[in-house]
């Protein structure tokens, strides 16, 4: 709407001025956008990798409760075979006991 042909030396450079800071400006505004949405995809991947270690840290928990539960469950079974042949093996001193007892005739000591 005007030509700067027509205006003052001093204008012209002030026009000029001002255009180079508005680019200038501009492209400070870009590099602010970018960096916001750098921000903003950094912050969902750190959202993102939070969230898979702890599901990661859930599910080691889980295989850790199970693995404890199987232990306890083959402990537990140890413990039953072990009185199962303590067991056995009272029956069979019980056992041999009464037959060395009936060996011998009544009244008659060892």
């Amino acid at each position: 709407w005007f030509q700067k042909g027509n205006l003052h030396p001093k204008l012209v450079s002030d026009i000029e001025e001002f255009e180079r800071k508005m680019k200038t400006q501009k492209a400070i505004l870009d590099k602010i956008a970018t960096c916001r949405q750098a921000r903003d995809s950094l912050n969902k991947m750190r959202e993102e990798h939070l969230q898979k270690v702890r599901q990661q840290e859930e599910e080691q928990s889980i295989l850790m409760k199970l693995q404890m539960e199987q232990k306890l469950e083959l402990l537990r079974q140890q413990k039953l075979e072990q009185l199962k042949y303590q067991e056995e093996l009272k029956r069979r001193h019980e056992q041999a006991l009464h037959n060395k007892e009936s060996t011998y005739p009544p009244g008659v000591g060892h």
